[in-house]
């Protein structure tokens, strides 16, 4: 967990683990959702299967989780990685019935030192405030290890109160493809990320579609 990143102590300290974005801009992402539990709790998550939104482990809560998509709500049971104690910040938010209507996001490939991602979430744009709207904002990847993605840059986005299990995209100019769940930041400049092609990732996400009967695109469905 992090072994590489010696300040994620001071990270944990100052972050409070429950991360619209800070430096960001409003956008509208199809496959972006807000979490919600009876406005208590707010997270972001990303649709990767006709019932499967991914999302962080922190979010997971039993206080009847939901989201909105094209105006209907969609309650949700949670899965959580069995490794979210060594720093696998995932889960799932299941729904019973399908999202109609929904846009799937693609997994990507090629994470390397200096690529820019694009980070997004329902947080506050400000350290102190509410969770709100859908907003973007770019960064740069400077760290990783085999499981986490270290992203920061002079005037970059950050993690804010809402922004927990937002997606990390790469971009090709056109199309977004999805490296990362957001897990914490120091609310300044510096965030973690999961990410999603990491062995603990690949095998969480078979092992929870087999389980439970999920399709998932990139590993139990292939998606246009």
């Amino acid at each position: 967990m992090f072994k590489t990143f010696a300040f994620l102590p001071l990270l944990v300290l100052f972050s409070g683990r429950s991360s619209a974005l800070i430096n960001g801009a409003e956008v509208a992402f199809p496959e972006v959702v807000r979490l919600e539990d009876n406005g208590k709790k707010v997270c972001t998550g990303t649709i990767i299967g006709p019932r499967t939104v991914v999302s962080a482990a922190h979010c997971v809560t039993g206080n009847s989780p939901f989201f909105m998509h094209n105006g209907r709500k969609y309650p949700v049971r949670f899965i959580a990685s069995d490794g979210e104690k060594q720093g696998h910040d995932i889960a799932l938010a299941v729904t019973d019935q399908p999202i109609r209507g929904a846009i799937f996001a693609r997994f990507g490939q090629g994470i390397k030192h200096g690529v820019k991602i694009l980070m997004a979430g329902f947080g506050c744009t400000k350290k102190g405030g509410k969770p709100g709207v859908l907003h973007a904002g770019e960064n740069k990847i400077i760290g990783m290890d085999d499981d986490h993605l270290l992203a920061a840059s002079p005037n970059g986005s950050v993690l804010c109160e809402g922004d927990s299990g937002g997606p990390a995209f790469m971009t090709d100019g056109v199309k977004r493809f999805l490296v990362g769940v957001s897990s914490l930041s120091d609310i300044s400049k510096i965030n973690i990320n999961v990410r999603l092609d990491s062995q603990l990732s690949h095998a969480f996400l078979k092992t929870a579609a087999r389980l439970n009967s999920l399709e998932i695109c990139g590993v139990s469905k292939v998606c246009n």
